[in-house]
């Protein structure tokens, strides 16, 4: 039976329940004369409010009430609470209905026209039965209180002693009070050996000789640094080596005293990753500025002689074209078309080289998309007409508005182009359209070669990838997409 605190409580307030109103008044008399507060009621519905929100401890009933029975009323008061001794008074009591009272639970049956000491007799000694069971719940309750707490202590303390992370305690004067299994892994101290001490022994110079001074300070103005907070610190280990370590504290109010918990992790190796990390960077960033260097330097020596190739290529056509030879005319052409290939192969390697090295620098600009497209296919019209190519170029009626690097779009537009050019050595038609719908604008390049497996279209933004059905007898180095990634 669950019952509140206040029923729970000791009390010499006792309830007289009887109808007759001179009756009520005489055991009320009677009863304050003994040393009790005494509630009367005329109804067996007032006593239960009473009983409900009352800490009585004896309770005095008529057997005959003008609502509800008095059996009925003991009942009724034994279910709100069972340390109520109810004492059945009744001027027409019978042996049948005192066994019936008796089996209910009532303390006691007695008559009104009795002896008065008789009554005043059993509230005694159903006071000091209340009192005596009352200082038993008590006990029961201190007892399950006081194991309940051991078995926090030792939960808390398990917690404690099998933490990763290091937990010391210290008093208002900076000496330490506890010391887990952790914190002496870490600070290489045994609990015993710095218990006792102050915790700057934990602590490298300069902050050792300002940490009393740091709690003084706290103490007096309230002024926090590192309570209530968590940051990066310093420590010092038996051995007298220093290390990181991550330091959370907090304060725990007992009585007049403050204790502080310190929550100490070692970050040594957070650290020294960090480190290789950064040593790591600086490495890969000198061996991009090493390459992207190598790159300009290989691309200044090989653009010179492809300067002069182009140069006499140009000648060669030019003289082809006046001795009216086709075949002469091809084989300049060819040649004019892989020197441009190649320059544009340097320039897509140096571009990524910046890239890698952080050097890259891209113009972004409001551009119509058209003109972009439109430049790219004047640029191949011609000279994809001479490989019996045509560009078929539907461009949108509206103008296309984007923010683009010019340039880097004119060069994958080229790419794609080129590539295309190249798996079409039949001749043929390439068709570049534009799409635009509502999650951005679609640049299509179609040719009539054999294409890019489905399980390959991953790696097209790769350097120098090509696809597996172009790789053997048609050469290149990759579609060159990989610049604008």
């Amino acid at each position: 039976m669950v019952e509140s605190t206040k029923q729970q409580h000791v009390s010499r307030l006792l309830i007289v329940v009887e109808d007759d109103a001179s009756q009520r008044r005489t055991i009320t008399e009677i009863m304050e004369a003994e040393g009790f507060e005494v509630i009367g009621c005329g109804t067996a519905a007032e006593a239960l409010k009473y009983v409900e929100n009352g800490r009585f401890g004896v309770a005095i009933v008529d057997l005959s009430l003008p609502d509800l029975p008095g059996v009925e009323l003991l009942q009724e008061i034994r279910a709100i609470s069972d340390h109520i001794r109810v004492i059945i008074h009744t001027g027409n009591g019978s042996f049948d209905s005192a066994k019936v009272a008796v089996n209910l639970g009532a303390f006691a049956y007695v008559e009104k026209l009795s002896d008065p000491a008789e009554l005043i007799g059993h509230v005694h000694r159903a006071y000091r039965e209340h009192l005596h069971c009352y200082a038993s719940n008590l006990e029961a309750q201190v007892a399950q209180r006081i194991a309940s707490l051991r078995e926090s202590e030792a939960r808390g303390r398990a917690i404690v002693e099998t933490a990763a992370d290091g937990i010391i305690t210290i008093d208002e004067r900076g000496i330490i009070e506890s010391f887990n299994k952790a914190a002496e892994q870490i600070f290489g101290y045994t609990a015993d050996e710095v218990i006792g001490k102050n915790v700057n022994v934990l602590i490298p110079s300069p902050d050792k000789e300002r940490h009393d001074e740091y709690i003084a300070r706290y103490l007096r103005t309230g002024e926090a640094k590192i309570i209530g907070s968590g940051r990066e610190a310093e420590g010092r280990r038996m051995d007298g080596t220093i290390f990181p370590m991550h330091l959370a504290v907090s304060e725990v109010r007992l009585a007049e005293r403050r204790i502080f918990t310190g929550i100490v992790r070692d970050i040594t190796e957070r650290k020294q990753a960090e480190e290789a990390l950064l040593r790591a960077k600086e490495a890969a960033e000198a061996a991009n500025q090493a390459k992207s260097e190598f790159l300009a330097n290989m691309s200044h020596e090989i653009r010179t002689p492809l300067h002069g190739i182009l140069s006499f290529a140009r000648f060669g056509v030019d003289k082809a074209l006046t001795a009216d030879s086709q075949k002469l005319l091809n084989y300049f052409q060819k040649i004019d078309i892989s020197a441009k290939r190649l320059m544009a192969l340097l320039s897509d390697l140096l571009d990524l080289a910046k890239i890698e090295a952080g050097k890259m620098r891209f113009e972004f600009k409001p551009a119509d998309l058209r003109t972009v497209l439109r430049s790219v296919e004047n640029e191949f019209r011609s000279l994809l007409a001479r490989r019996n190519i045509t560009i078929d170029y539907s461009e949108p009626a509206n103008e296309v508005r984007l923010t683009l690097d010019q340039n880097r779009m004119m060069q994958v537009v080229r790419n794609l182009l080129s590539n295309a050019a190249k798996f079409s050595p039949e001749g043929g038609t390439i068709r570049m359209n534009v799409n635009t719908h509502d999650e951005g604008v679609e640049i299509s390049i179609r040719d009539h070669g054999v294409g890019i497996p489905e399980e390959e279209l991953e790696t097209i933004f790769g350097k120098f990838v090509q696809s597996s059905k172009t790789k053997s007898g048609a050469g290149g180095t990759g579609l060159g997409l990989s610049i604008c990634r």
